[in-house]
């Protein structure tokens, strides 16, 4: 019986701590040192667990097509913002503001999306980052978090 419990016990411990030491840091993954921000064409989503992904294709004149990975929050943080399976196509065309992959891959943290359609800017929580290194607290119950105030909106 006591062995019972204590394999119980165990398992229980184990079910608990794998996921937390299996989620990483943003700054972990991201360079933090390097603020970005880049138009692109969506060509996926996968509004999966523990994140959502979005991938993008960026064009620019010296490296041509690259597509990129775009991590964001998870769908439950996504969705408290107004973010949901419909709101990201393939086809769309978007701006993402964040940071680059410390490993020199194309992937992305991302700490906004803007909808070029629209102009909406959804800030991907739980980053509260702007691309200029502000931190915005006590931010709004809004999807609509900070239109006009990242680089995405204000590059002129």
């Amino acid at each position: 019986m006591k062995t019972t419990i204590g394999v119980i016990v165990a398992v229980s411990i184990l079910a608990i701590v794998m996921p937390l030491a299996a989620h990483h840091a943003f700054s972990a993954q991201y360079d933090l040192n390097k603020p970005m921000y880049m138009d692109g064409k969506v060509t996926k989503v996968e509004w999966v667990n523990p994140h959502v992904y979005v991938s993008i294709d960026v064009t620019d004149k010296a490296s041509g097509t690259v597509s990129w990975i775009v991590e964001l929050s998870p769908p439950n943080a996504l969705a408290r913002v107004g973010l949901n399976k419909t709101t990201l196509q393939a086809g769309m065309e978007i701006c993402v503001e964040g940071f680059p992959d410390k490993m020199g891959i194309a992937r992305f943290g991302t700490t906004s999306i803007t909808l070029q359609d629209s102009g909406k800017v959804f800030q991907t929580p739980p980053g509260n980052w702007m691309v200029d290194g502000s931190q915005i607290f006590n931010a709004p119950p809004s999807p609509i978090l900070y239109t006009g105030k990242t680089s995405c909106a204000n590059r002129g």
